[in-house]
């Protein structure tokens, strides 16, 4: 007998999106547990922050880290505790910041593979030329 109401597709289509979103939890899973900041990343700002750049508190901080009692890797995650000197750094970085991450898409290249994903200059150049 014919399923005029699709039952099977509607289970097929449940069973694949099911599979599908279970993929994407072992994915998700995966990506939580990699590091966010390489070894160099984490010396880097370890020196950058020891030389007080980044302000007393994150001297401190930087401190810290050398005694092993604090990780870069939970402070950029929010699981040690200080949540405060995080937002903190966000807020300075931002500030300090601020003009390069602005100018940064329109200075840079798209990645290989990439299509660029800036707008076309306005107007654009056959729009001017037919004007004149």
């Amino acid at each position: 007998m014919a399923d005029p109401y699709g039952r099977e597709a509607i289970a097929t289509a449940r069973a694949r999106l099911h599979a599908d979103l279970a993929e994407a939890r072992e994915r998700l899973t995966a990506e939580r547990q990699r590091p966010l900041l390489t070894e160099d990343e984490k010396k880097e700002l370890t020196e950058i922050a020891a030389r007080g750049d980044m302000g007393r508190d994150m001297q401190e901080f930087a401190r810290q880290v050398r005694d092993g009692r604090s990780d870069w890797e939970s402070f950029v995650r929010r699981t040690d505790g200080n949540a405060d000197l995080f937002r903190e750094f966000v807020r300075r970085s931002e500030e300090r910041f601020r003009d390069e991450v602005e100018e940064a898409p329109v200075n840079s290249e798209p990645a290989p593979g990439a299509e660029n994903p800036r707008p076309s200059p306005w107007p654009p150049e056959s729009f001017t030329r037919s004007r004149e």
